[in-house]
């Protein structure tokens, strides 16, 4: 058993987004990225099904169709080579699982 302390794992800067790797295996990798207002991800595309829960904050994701606004508490999910991307609204922390591994 491995236990995380998300809220450790937690670190913004004004820069850039930052990300923290929480979890890696070749099953699933999993990823903490944090945000401030206005960054953003860029849409992208993964070989791996991705799944992204919003922890903490409001954000807009983006992909294939128009922009869809998501708080926390929300899981979304994607299939292999759907395109994905977020920007952040308020401050917004995310958990993203790929799964396997890429």
């Amino acid at each position: 058993m491995n236990v995380v302390n998300l809220a450790s794992q937690t670190h913004f800067s004004a820069v850039k987004p930052q990300k923290s790797m929480v979890a890696d295996s070749p099953q699933a990798r999993m990823v903490l990225f944090c945000l401030e207002p206005g960054q953003q991800i860029l849409p992208h595309t993964s070989t791996s099904a991705v799944s992204l829960y919003v922890v903490e904050g409001e954000a807009t994701l983006h992909g294939s169709g128009e922009g869809t606004a998501v708080k926390a508490g929300t899981l979304v999910t994607y299939e292999p080579e759907e395109s994905h991307g977020w920007r952040a609204e308020t401050r917004l922390v995310v958990l993203a699982t790929i799964a396997p591994a890429p």
